[in-house]
């Protein structure tokens, strides 16, 4: 997998995104080693991906399309309400 793209989070210091040319954008926390979520944005390759606000993403394809999506909510264990 040749990844093409990686985005900070401009609100959470640990959160990353990455685009793969398997179309495949996956949300990482860098306290950990797995993904801690996954989308298929593209059914080709995806090439870029950028935050837009705190919890949501556009993606740009092979097929010439953006998409936006929206991040769910979550908490790791570590972390205080």
């Amino acid at each position: 997998m040749f990844i093409s793209s990686l985005s900070w989070s401009p609100s959470n210091e640990h959160h990353l995104l990455s685009c793969a040319f398997d179309g495949e954008v996956k949300l990482w926390d860098t306290r950990g080693n797995v993904p801690v979520h996954s989308v298929k944005a593209h059914e080709d390759k995806c090439f870029a991906v950028d935050f837009f606000g705190p919890d949501t993403f556009c993606t740009g394809g092979n097929d010439g399309k953006l998409k936006f999506y929206t991040l769910p909510k979550y908490k790791m264990d570590d972390e205080e309400d």
